[in-house]
């Protein structure tokens, strides 16, 4: 299985997870979605706004597979705004 590299941001803070073992770039990419999803939702239940948070992944040779704005979960798909 590959390794993945998950880099989470707070403003200018940026916590890296390395070798993270996934199957391919797809199951990479749900993972950092389920990520961003869980760490809005704990946010809000806590009253915290991580809106402006973003999280990346990258796989073994640095290549960006996936990139989150956590602003962006809180837009309804198909919505004008």
């Amino acid at each position: 299985m590959p390794d993945y590299r998950f880099e989470f941001h707070e403003g200018p803070a940026v916590e890296t997870i390395d070798g993270v073992s996934l199957a391919d770039d797809a199951a990479a990419r749900r993972e950092v979605m389920r990520y961003a999803r869980e760490t809005m939702a704990d946010g809000i239940l806590e009253g915290i706004d991580r809106s402006s948070w973003s999280a990346s992944v990258y796989d073994a040779s640095g290549r960006l597979v996936a990139e989150v704005e956590f602003s962006n979960l809180l837009k309804k798909p198909g919505s004008l705004e």
